[in-house]
């Protein structure tokens, strides 16, 4: 599990879809998702919802506190 969670972290679909067989269906609220391609189509959507294209990472934003 902290393998997936890990991946999932780093935004790695590949990563992700090696803790599923080629056979895998994954139940949804929105129903199954049966094989890898539907499986990663998934993925990838929730990964591009969370980390868009030129977003900054928040490993690089600093903050300043006025005292």
């Amino acid at each position: 599990m902290l393998h997936h969670w890990q991946a999932f972290e780093a935004g790695d679909v590949e990563t992700i879809m090696s803790d599923y067989t080629t056979d895998a269906v994954l139940i949804t609220p929105d129903g199954p998702l049966k094989g890898h391609a539907q499986i990663r189509s998934m993925f990838e959507k929730i990964l591009a919802n969370m980390f868009p294209p030129n977003s900054i990472s928040l490993n690089t934003v600093s903050y300043t506190y006025l005292t």
